[in-house]
């Protein structure tokens, strides 16, 4: 309406003034959609050159749209201003409603043809992302689903963040007979809660069993409270840590090499895990845990008030748990609190651990009586080893020397993430010629703007450089 407004003040006629707002009115309903295929598109345009193009020629549009709309809103806005210590005389004679007609009659051209290429690019991107089942009406997860089961063959050089991390939960590490000496010198009974299964439906959550033991023996790690934009945990008994770091670096399998060890689920009478990913379900995740605490049969089609009520009913019943939430997003900042509240109704001792590489996630997540835990590369000699064992498969490295400096060149560009190592390895072990492993080293995407430890040219490479058998979706 403001925007019509001023329109109308720059000297257009009525009905051009409509037709001009209507305009502009659609442009701005385009961008969201555009947004959206964007993101899309993200994930595809290393499968297609011609996807590549049209994404370069959506944002370009996209870039164009947002520009011409916010000089709009600027010119306004100093409009507004400068009328507002103006009689109405002065406004009708100023200089600035003079340069207005200007921008309105000079606009008009432009809203139409920054539409028409906005809604070509579009319609062509919508079409291909359909053709390659990327396209959805409804918000739905893209990234891969993932569970408790330690899926990799073997957890490498992790055994010292493993152990911090339990002892983060609560658990005393080699200390328990010393615990349970202290318990009985104060008199509490040593006694254990039986072994609770905890089944569920859903596809995400994955459980397991334990035992339960006395939540006054192990106190919870306490930090600096009170930290800005920390959860408050004053009346909560459930306490949150999240593991944070760039993606493939192994937060996922970390958090599974924890999660499956048996002091850990000696600890805990009740393990759940649930598979977040980049679309932050808060009705999902609830009712995942629902159905992983044994109860009653309940209504899973209820109202979310509803799941918030049946969790709190079922956490004052059960067990001390842990509860793995594996790979938040950013998305999930805004609906926290809200999935959490329920949650403080947990047994004193629970324990939440998140994985997010979201360093502002990790910080919304955290109480304030515990700190995010950083997980970091691999430590260089360690990834070495690793990548070789990628790189070679089951030939020996001794019998190829000269791809051994070649190998350790590109093996320094990839921040120690395991996930790096096994998606180049794997590319360079289809052919173990000079050749092929110099054209990966030299290649171009190495120079690509990226931020300081990410993995991402990595990543791209392995794409581009997939045989083209391998290559549909």
């Amino acid at each position: 309406m403001e925007a019509l407004q001023w329109i109308l003040s720059a000297g257009t006629n009525f009905f051009e003034g409509i037709q001009l707002s209507n305009d502009l009115h659609r442009l701005r309903a385009t961008l969201p959609k555009a947004r959206m295929l964007i993101c899309r598109s993200e994930w595809g345009m290393f499968k297609d050159k011609q996807l590549a193009k049209l994404l370069s020629h959506l944002k370009d549009t996209t870039y164009d749209a947002e520009d011409l709309l916010r000089q709009l809103d600027d010119q306004v806005l100093r409009q507004r201003i400068e009328d507002a210590d103006r009689s109405r005389a002065g406004q009708l004679l100023s200089c600035t409603l003079n340069l207005a007609k200007s921008y309105v009659c000079g606009s008009k051209g432009r809203i139409k043809e920054t539409q028409e290429n906005l809604d070509k690019v579009v319609a062509e991107i919508e079409g291909m992302l359909n053709l390659m089942g990327l396209m959805s009406v409804e918000p739905s997860q893209i990234m891969p689903e993932t569970s408790s089961v330690i899926s990799a063959p073997e957890v490498v050089g992790r055994d010292g963040e493993r152990n911090a991390l339990i002892e983060m939960l609560g658990v005393m590490i080699g200390r328990e007979a010393q615990r349970d000496q202290v318990i009985k010198l104060l008199g509490v009974p040593l006694t254990g809660g039986s072994r609770r299964s905890a089944g569920s439906n859903g596809k995400r959550a994955a459980t397991s069993s334990g035992v339960a033991s006395t939540s006054r023996a192990n106190k919870q790690l306490k930090g600096n409270s009170g930290r800005a934009g920390r959860a408050d945990i004053s009346k909560s008994n459930v306490s949150v840590i999240p593991i944070v770091g760039i993606g493939g670096v192994g937060k996922t399998t970390l958090a599974q090499y924890i999660y499956n060890d048996s002091r850990v689920k000696k600890h805990f009478g009740l393990m759940i895990w649930v598979c977040v990913s980049d679309f932050f379900d808060k009705r999902r995740i609830t009712k995942e845990i629902i159905e992983s605490i044994p109860g009653e049969e309940f209504n899973p089609s209820c109202s979310l008030d509803g799941l918030h009520v049946k969790l709190i009913e079922r956490l004052k019943l059960c067990p001390k748990f842990l509860l793995v939430l594996d790979d938040i997003w950013p998305n999930a900042n805004k609906d926290w609190e809200a999935f959490y509240a329920p949650l403080k109704h947990g047994p004193e001792g629970s324990m939440i651990l998140v994985t997010t590489r979201s360093p502002v996630v990790a910080t919304c997540v955290t109480t304030s009586n515990c700190e995010p835990f950083q997980l970091e590369g691999l430590p260089s000699d360690v990834f070495w080893d690793f990548f070789k064992k990628c790189a070679f498969g089951r030939n020996d490295p001794k019998s190829y020397p000269h791809l051994q400096d070649i190998g350790q060149s590109i093996s320094s560009r990839l921040c120690g993430s395991p996930l790096a190592a096994k998606t180049l390895g794997r590319l360079l072990n289809m052919r173990l010629t000079e050749e092929h492993w110099r054209t990966i080293q030299k290649s171009e995407l190495w120079e690509l703007p990226h931020e300081e430890n990410e993995i991402l040219p990595a990543l791209q490479l392995s794409y581009l450089y997939l045989p083209e058998e391998m290559n549909a979706w």
